[in-house]
C-alpha cells in the first residue's frame, strides 16, 4: 500500500481540516458599558477569578473573558454579560 505525499494531496487534507466546524469558543469582552462594577461581578461568577483579577480583566477590555468553551456556555457568558450593558464577542 503506497501512501500518497504529494504536495497537492498535503493541501487537501490542510484544507480539510480548516473546514471542521469549531468546537470551542471564546468569548471577548470588548466593552463594559455603565454598570462596571456589575460586568466585574458576572466576570467572577463565570470563571474562577478574584476581585482583583477580575476587575483587571474588565479594565483591561477587549480582552478574553474565558477560552475554550463550548458553544452553548459561550453564548450563555455573552448573554449574561450583555445584560449588565457589556458588550461581548463569541470568537
Amino acid at each position: 500500500m503506497r501512501l500518497d505525499r504529494s504536495p497537492s494531496s498535503r493541501r487537501r487534507s490542510s484544507r480539510r481540516r480548516w473546514r471542521t466546524p469549531s468546537t470551542e469558543f471564546d468569548v471577548v469582552l470588548t466593552g463594559i458599558g455603565d454598570k462596571k462594577i456589575q460586568v466585574i461581578k458576572v466576570v467572577r461568577e463565570v470563571t474562577s477569578l478574584g476581585l482583583k483579577e477580575a476587575k483587571e480583566v474588565v479594565d483591561n477590555a477587549p480582552g478574553t473573558v474565558k477560552e475554550a468553551v463550548s458553544k452553548d456556555e459561550a453564548e450563555a457568558i455573552k448573554a449574561k454579560l450583555e445584560e449588565q450593558g457589556a458588550v461581548a464577542e463569541i470568537k
